[in-house]
């Protein structure tokens, strides 16, 4: 998940992001799919960050925060937001992970 802050002006490159992800680590330890959250992230009451409430959510918060998938398979090199279609074809095990 990526919290947008205003430095980047509420704004993320995502075709910059996969360059330096490639550039940076394996391709095993490249992350598939990116959450932008646009309410911020929960921290605890020792704050430190509330993961396990997006692991439920999963690649469903499409529909309510922005969530991209790298799909290698077209050879896009930028990730690609996840829509109601998207979401069948990754649920259905026709993309693949």
């Amino acid at each position: 998940a990526v919290v947008l802050g205003e430095k980047t002006g509420g704004e993320l490159d995502l075709v910059a992001l996969r360059a330096h992800l490639r550039e940076n680590l394996p391709p095993y330890a490249a992350p598939l799919f990116v959450r932008i959250l646009t309410g911020g992230m929960e921290v605890t009451a020792t704050f430190k960050n509330r993961k396990v409430s997006l692991k439920e959510e999963g690649v469903r918060a499409y529909e309510h925060d922005p969530v991209y998938f790298r799909d290698e398979s077209k050879g896009v090199e930028a990730f690609v937001r996840v829509d109601e279609e998207l979401y069948a074809k990754i649920n259905g095990g026709q993309c693949k992970l």
